[in-house]
């Protein structure tokens, strides 16, 4: 079982494309969209711009202030526990340079990524609450279609949608955890896939 969140999402989807007979299942949690190339190439230009800005002081500072008031802001709507309060504000303290390091090349997988290649395994998608009409949403749309998945998402769900939404998120990945079937690790080389009680 491979889950991945953001970025994580990419690279789990990049991973399961490249060797499915060793994914018995996916939980994406608002995944970075890889199947969109537009998309992609914002991420990696937004990405770039906000390492450029992070080593100018007082930009920096000012885009960490951003992220920290954002996350303060999300901790209030969702009534965070402190553990779950303590997670967001590390990631609202991103190294940014890393990041954006991270990021460069993803327009080019985008663009080169074929959906029909997605394998068809035991898959959720799971959405930020963003309306229909969503670029994003789209994209996550089209990659639950391509996996034979479900796409989901609750009201309110942020990008940090495992932080915003911890209960939802555990109690899916526990359901789908006990409905999927594993890979018997004696036979995933062959590609047999076999329910463990």
């Amino acid at each position: 079982m491979v889950i991945g969140q953001s970025l994580g999402g990419a690279v789990a989807t990049l991973f399961a494309t490249d060797y499915p007979e060793d994914v018995a299942g996916l939980l994406l949690l608002d995944p970075t969209p890889i199947n969109d190339p537009k998309l992609a190439s914002r991420v990696e230009t937004t990405m770039r711009r906000l390492e450029r800005f992070s080593h100018v002081p007082i930009a920096g500072r000012s885009v960490q202030g951003l992220l920290r008031s954002t996350a303060r802001k999300s901790s209030r709507r969702h009534e965070m526990t402190p553990e779950v309060k303590r997670a967001l504000f590390a990631s609202a303290d991103a190294d940014l340079p890393q990041l954006a390091r991270a990021v460069v090349g993803l327009g080019d997988i985008a663009r080169t990524f074929d959906e029909s290649r997605l394998p068809r395994i035991p898959s959720i998608v799971v959405t930020a609450d963003r309306p229909e009409s969503s670029t994003v949403r789209k994209a996550h749309a089209r990659l639950a279609a391509g996996l034979g998945a479900e796409l989901i998402t609750w009201p309110g769900a942020e990008h940090h949608v495992h932080l915003s939404h911890q209960t939802q998120v555990l109690d899916a990945a526990a359901n789908f955890c006990v409905a999927s079937p594993r890979t018997d690790p004696s036979s995933s080389r062959r590609g047999r896939r076999t329910r463990i009680a």
